[in-house]
């Protein structure tokens, strides 16, 4: 059976919406959303940055043990070699796009760290940091 790109999409949305509730400052539904504020919801939420992501695409065939390995984003946090960090406060600030907060653990040093996150089709931009590329699954 051949699952298409589409249907792949709309369980990763049905997930990330599902896990909202448990991500750090996220607010809880309310009863009064109209349909269409419930559907704006729907088109910003945080699966369009979950994925694997590098600086280019060689970049995406780095082991994880070594400098330049890819980012590993998840709806809570992200991994990348020796950094790992976890949000503590995500807000969304426009389509696709939002300001996070992390608490973040570099060569095992504790670090507060902020970053813009904003995406365009297969490209992230991450302030301060830069362009990302979306890696192949």
């Amino acid at each position: 059976m051949r699952i298409s790109k589409a249907a792949i999409m709309v369980a990763l949305s049905a997930l990330a919406l599902a896990a909202c509730d448990r991500l750090p400052g996220a607010s809880a539904p309310t009863t009064e959303a109209s349909p269409a504020t419930t559907e704006a919801a729907a088109t910003t939420t945080t699966e369009a940055y979950v994925g694997t992501w590098a600086v280019n695409a060689a970049g995406c065939g780095v082991p994880q043990e070594l400098q330049g390995a890819p980012y590993i984003f998840n709806s809570d946090g992200f991994d990348q070699h020796e950094a790992h960090c976890t949000w503590a406060n995500v807000q969304n600030t426009g389509p696709n796009a939002w300001r996070v907060d992390a608490a973040c653990q570099v060569e095992g040093d504790e670090q507060s760290s902020s970053w813009d996150i904003s995406v365009n089709g297969d490209t992230m931009q991450m302030n301060p940091g830069g362009s990302l590329v979306r890696c192949p699954n």
